[in-house]
Formats: structure tokens, C-alpha cells, sequence
């Protein structure tokens, strides 16, 4: 979980967002999207920051 609480946070903050607010959103998201889902926005992510 953790791995998804700071990969959210961290999006979420270097979009703009509060980052208290980053953490509350992080924290929601990280517990309802699927490990499949994940792994693919962490991939894609990695792959256009390369």
C-alpha cells in the first residue's frame, strides 16, 4: 500500500494539489483501484519520464 500511497501523493501534488489534500485523495485512491490498474499507471509513467 504504501508504494501506492506515495506514488499518488507525490501525482497528485506535482499536479497542483494541496498537499494535504494530496494526502487524503492518495490515501482514498490507494485503497480502490485494482493492483493491475496501478501497475499500469506506474508503467506508463515511468515509461514518459524516461
Amino acid at each position: 500500500m504504501y508504494e501506492k500511497h506515495r506514488f499518488f501523493t507525490d501525482r497528485l501534488i506535482e499536479a497542483g494539489v494541496d498537499p494535504v489534500t494530496a494526502e487524503k485523495d492518495a490515501c482514498r485512491m490507494e485503497h480502490v483501484i485494482s493492483q493491475e490498474s496501478f501497475e499500469r499507471l506506474r508503467d506508463a509513467y515511468k515509461t514518459k519520464n524516461e
